[in-house]
């Protein structure tokens, strides 16, 4: 499973490198933080993160998610996946831009239907809220592993995005579930590294690199 970088702040894409991700993935609320005017932000971002760079759309009819969408081909050209809640609406503009040579991530996923339907409908990827279905009480990683199975078995190409990942528990989840992807904020990327053993050792190697002669 590949890593999309829930961020465009730059401290957090500078030390998500180290991690090596493979790419970034975005909501209006993360483009938000910044405080950049938006193609300022987007285009700075992808200078420091290669890889595929989902921008979400924040039309809801069909010729204003096309139109959206071409302005953010301007910025980001052939690494752009357009993000966008599924609805009947994006459903139509989807057809459109995929002739254009557009990728398309559906998302706003929470339930088993949703993602069969998208899978169905020809989507690049799909993105399933794991933490937010969870929150209502649904099954985050169940509605991961269906979608998960029905692409491979059904020979489809859609590939699945875990995302609204919390945690460890989740990343371990979707990775188990058969997620492609999963979209992690910064701060659960040290987390998936990291245990008291290892800091451990860490110390415990150098202090007897200390008693070696050299």
């Amino acid at each position: 499973m590949r890593i999309l970088i829930a961020s465009i702040d730059e401290k957090d894409l500078i030390g998500a490198k180290d991690y090596g991700v493979h790419g970034i993935i975005t909501n209006p609320t993360i483009v938000a933080e910044v405080r950049k005017p938006w193609k300022e932000a987007v285009s700075d971002a992808a200078k420091v993160i290669e890889g595929p760079f989902h921008l979400q759309i924040t039309e809801d009819k069909r010729d204003g998610i096309i139109a959206q969408a071409e302005e953010f081909a301007s910025v980001l050209g052939d690494r752009l996946i357009v993000k966008m809640c599924i609805s009947q609406e994006s459903l139509a503009a989807m057809q459109v831009l995929q002739d254009r040579g557009l990728k398309v991530n559906l998302t706003g996923i929470v339930s088993i239907p949703q993602s069969f339907f998208a899978i169905q409908a020809g989507a690049d990827f799909i993105s399933i809220y794991m933490g937010r279905a969870d929150d209502v009480g649904g099954d985050g990683v169940g509605v991961v592993r269906s979608a998960a199975n029905m692409a491979k078995n059904g020979g489809y190409k859609t590939e699945i995005v875990a995302a609204s990942i919390r945690g460890v528990s989740h990343y371990i989840e979707a990775t188990e579930a058969g997620a492609h992807w999963a979209a992690c904020p910064y701060k659960v990327l040290p987390k998936l590294i990291q245990h008291p053993v290892t800091d451990k050792s860490i110390v415990g190697f150098a202090q007897d690199w200390d008693r070696v002669i050299k």
